[in-house]
């Protein structure tokens, strides 16, 4: 359990470097700025090495992305969504039904879920904020199943894709 983000982020780069086959990352929300840049290097090192990686945020939660670094992701290999598109008719609807999920799949066998999501606030550092006080968790073995196959159906709701887990 991780109850600051440091920590959390150590074990997760710590991690993702690790994998062979597949990161899966859904946050709600994913800032511009150097912590959450030192995440978008990795996954376009991963995704240039074949590692699938697909990375989906919040639209709102997103802002921070600008279409110049979605580009560079996806020209790198990674596959990049905001969740939960505005659709019509039913603009206001989905305007409200944003996707607060924060967890990460990696290779059918470590997964992370929990409160916090990516960027200097989470160490920390926004002086209005102060010290931020949420948990994560880092799952292995079986319990990787539930958040993949999570991340995967709310993959498929953004993007269109079907894909089953591997597990």
């Amino acid at each position: 359990m991780f109850p600051e983000g440091s920590k959390l982020y150590t074990s997760l780069l710590t991690d993702m470097k690790q994998a062979e086959s597949y990161i899966y990352l859904q946050f709600f929300i994913f800032r511009d700025d150097p912590i959450s840049m030192k995440f978008i290097e990795l996954l376009k090192e991963k995704a240039k090495h074949g590692v699938d990686v697909k990375f989906s945020v919040d639209r709102f939660g997103g802002k921070d992305i600008s279409s110049s670094l979605i580009k560079e992701m996806e020209e790198s290999g990674i596959e990049f969504a905001f969740s939960r598109p505005l659709q019509f008719p039913h603009l206001f609807y989905s305007l409200n039904h944003r996707n607060h999920r924060k967890l990460v799949a990696i290779d059918g066998h470590t997964s992370y879920i929990g409160g916090l999501n990516i960027g200097e606030e989470y160490l920390g550092n926004n002086e209005k904020l102060g010290y931020w006080r949420d948990y994560h968790l880092r799952i292995q073995g079986n319990g990787t199943y539930e958040i993949e196959k999570q991340f995967l159906k709310d993959w498929g709701e953004d993007t269109g894709a079907t894909k089953t887990p591997i597990l």
